[in-house]
């Protein structure tokens, strides 16, 4: 058995921060990511408006949809084409091709829509007080102990 122990118990990896002397969750445990810095930003604020940037950036847009829909149908349309070979063959490549795309696209933009609600922290923190510093919990590896217990 392997055991990993720390100082503060990180049994849930969820993103956190310190706010004043409180540590509390950015994401909820549903999935909703930056909900919880929401309470303490205030309505019409351009930190709230960065914030609602971020969480609508991480929905599905309507061309991602569409995107991965027709590159789902290419590969079972080329999966179960009766035709020639070859034209099978480049269907199923190029639904592949397209739906790699789409992947890539998609993750480059949730990366760079991190972006947004870094800035709505810092607008936040130039704005009011106590100021919010994030990851909390940052790691710490002087703090961790890793240690086998062999049993037989």
């Amino acid at each position: 058995m392997l055991f990993l122990s720390n100082q503060v118990s990180m049994a849930n990896c969820q993103r956190t921060a310190l706010i004043g002397d409180k540590i509390i969750y950015i994401d909820t445990p549903d999935g909703k990511k930056g909900e919880g810095l929401k309470r303490y930003f205030k309505q019409g604020t351009k930190s709230y408006q960065l914030l609602e940037r971020y969480q609508n950036n991480l929905k599905l847009n309507k061309y991602s949809k569409m995107t991965g829909a027709v590159a789902a149908g290419g590969v079972l349309t080329g999966l179960f084409y009766q035709g020639d070979e070859n034209t099978r063959d480049n269907i199923v490549l190029i639904s592949g091709v397209v739906a790699g795309i789409n992947f890539l696209i998609q993750k480059t933009l949730l990366y760079y829509n991190e972006e947004n609600l870094q800035k709505s922290i810092n607008s936040y923190n130039k704005e009011g007080r106590p100021l919010i510093q994030l990851n909390a919990f940052g790691p710490k590896l002087d703090n961790y102990t890793i240690s086998a217990v062999w049993r037989f």
